[in-house]
């Protein structure tokens, strides 16, 4: 086993990952669903690239599910979510002399069944002028308005399909857990 530490992008492109051996890549935990697609097909050509042909990618993804299970899980009513996303407020007033007032933004997450995305945003109920001194910069927020946190696509089999076709694997085998929440797919170099 071999360990590469850095960004997705920068290391595969460094043509550094390469082998003599047969190899499995693992990109697990559903996080290629947080790059918008064209950059998820880019990342796993990447991997291809990497990769000889016979070798394989083990692909972990999230679902498509109806909204409300995906807007529970993103909007969770515990807050957990929001407070991660707040998080990000704090520490840019923390570390970059930010005046972000965080306690007047709430967290909202929308499913967007036609993009198979859930979007998630922080929304101030204030008018407020942010000064971010690290960066000298200003930023005024009207009530309302919204920052956004992230983007989290879901797949279904015609969605990895798809990626597998477009980034030079085809989907070998498929798996998922016993309520079909969460899949891992086996994809080969060809």
């Amino acid at each position: 086993m071999r360990a590469y530490a850095g960004d997705y992008f920068t290391v595969l492109g460094s043509r550094g990952v390469r082998g003599d051996r047969r190899t499995l890549a693992m990109l697990m935990g559903s996080n290629i669903g947080n790059y918008q697609p064209k950059d998820a097909i880019a990342l796993v050509t990447l991997i291809a690239k990497a990769l000889k042909p016979g070798d394989a990618l083990l692909l972990g993804t999230d679902r498509k599910k109806d909204r409300a299970t995906l807007e529970l899980a993103y909007d969770d009513p515990t807050g957990v979510t929001a407070a991660f996303d707040k998080n990000l407020l704090g520490r840019i007033n923390r570390e970059l002399g930010g005046t972000f007032d965080i306690g007047a933004f709430e967290h909202t997450a929308r499913y967007d069944e036609e993009r198979g995305c859930i979007d998630s945003h922080l929304r101030t109920r204030i008018a407020q002028n942010v000064r971010i001194e690290a960066l000298g910069l200003e930023v005024n927020f009207a009530a309302g308005e919204s920052i956004h946190t992230e983007s989290s696509y879901k797949f279904d089999g015609s969605d990895i399909e798809m990626l597998a076709g477009a980034s030079g694997f085809t989907v070998s085998q498929a798996w998922h857990d016993r309520r079909k929440l969460f899949d891992i797919h086996l994809l080969v170099r060809r």
